[in-house]
């Protein structure tokens, strides 16, 4: 995993807790980010996260994300648990993985269906 998008909390704990150490592209945004940019999360691929909870905004997240990058797959969303004492609604995230230029312009990807004029994994490749 070379670049991880999304809000900065979400992002950022993937990046903390992987052994890739993913650079962190906050926000999408190159204001925040200038380390990275839309050209390297499309050149060497990347994981976009966003939350779900608002489903008017998750979706048209997606739809913004599918416009910015086109070969982006949109899987289903995963719902995380807080691991803490206080009692609070799990996270629910998006995800959308970018494949690199090569995965772009090679062979179909394994596991993927294409719906909507879009490739999202299927919920057991998640699992």
């Amino acid at each position: 995993l070379r670049v991880v998008a999304g809000d900065w909390w979400e992002a950022g704990n993937v990046a903390m807790y992987s052994d890739d150490r993913p650079s962190v592209f906050i926000n999408l945004s190159p204001t925040y980010s200038p380390w990275t940019s839309d050209e390297e999360l499309n050149e060497h691929g990347g994981v976009i996260l966003w939350n779900t909870d608002d489903d008017l905004n998750a979706t048209a997240q997606a739809e913004n994300l599918v416009h910015r990058f086109p070969s982006i797959m949109i899987a289903e969303p995963i719902t995380l648990p807080w691991n803490c004492s206080a009692t609070l609604t799990p996270l629910c995230v998006g995800i959308g993985i970018v494949p690199t230029l090569a995965g772009q312009a090679g062979a179909a990807l394994d596991g993927a269906q294409r719906i909507s004029g879009r490739t999202r994994y299927q919920a057991k490749e998640l699992q």
